[in-house]
């Protein structure tokens, strides 16, 4: 199985990486000038694989119950955010950006699925009874980072966030409960 790992490198870096092949995601570690961010960034991608089937239940939850869990988590996330800037202040703009993305960014993704799931699971459109301010975090982010485009938990992100229009315009425009993503009018609406 082929793994990769995201390396930062800003200028003057010298981040030394070590990891074991056979244990991959859970030996590897930097050291050296510029290895914060990149131990931070493992760390988040860790946190997100433990939390997957965790946040995967979210989608299960009622509506307040699923924004509420989301919200302490994104809290608890911040919070680390926060204690990791504190500990590094030398860190440049975009190190933070990586670091605040990476450890946000996979919350607000499961965010744009919700309406998706929550309706193919119960067979309700959701869409009308999300809170206002159910999305408050898209006020937050900027949508044209051409330094992001491509880090992962920002793609995946993005991705998500343009099913989730299409799919809230789509089914507003149609009244339908089908799975969407087999739907052609769903998909051009995406374009």
């Amino acid at each position: 199985m082929v793994k990769y790992q995201y390396v930062y490198v800003e200028p003057k870096d010298s981040v030394v990486v070590y990891a074991n092949a056979l244990s991959f995601e859970e030996s590897i570690s930097f050291s050296g000038k510029g290895s914060a961010i990149n131990t931070s960034y493992s760390h988040n991608l860790r946190c997100q694989m433990r939390k997957k089937k965790f946040l995967g239940s979210f989608i299960l939850c009622h509506l307040c119950s699923n924004k509420n869990k989301s919200d302490s988590l994104y809290q608890e996330r911040k919070r680390e955010y926060d204690d990791f800037l504190k500990l590094n202040p030398q860190l440049t703009e975009k190190a933070k950006d990586l670091a605040l993305v990476s450890a946000t960014f996979p919350i607000y993704k499961e965010m744009e699925i919700y309406p998706f799931v929550y309706q193919n699971k119960n067979n309700i459109s959701i869409v009308d009874l999300l809170p206002y301010n159910f999305y408050d975090y898209r006020k937050q982010i900027n949508y044209n980072d051409s330094f992001l485009e491509y880090f992962r938990p920002y793609y995946r992100y993005m991705v998500m966030y343009v099913n989730n229009l299409a799919f809230t315009q789509y089914t507003y425009d149609t009244h339908t409960l089908v799975d969407v993503s087999r739907e052609l009018g769903f998909h051009l609406q995406k374009i």
